[in-house]
């Protein structure tokens, strides 16, 4: 984990971070779309 290039480290994790953040809304908004289509029938 002890890089010495800790300026190219971080917008790394951030980027990371914001994609897991999308796909986890992806995945939540998905599932309650689903979950809402698949309920009354």
């Amino acid at each position: 984990m002890a890089t010495c290039r800790p300026k190219t480290e971080v917008p790394v994790i951030t980027l990371r971070a914001l994609l897991i953040a999308h796909a986890c809304l992806i995945v939540f908004i998905g599932l309650m779309a689903w979950l809402d289509w698949s309920l009354p029938n």
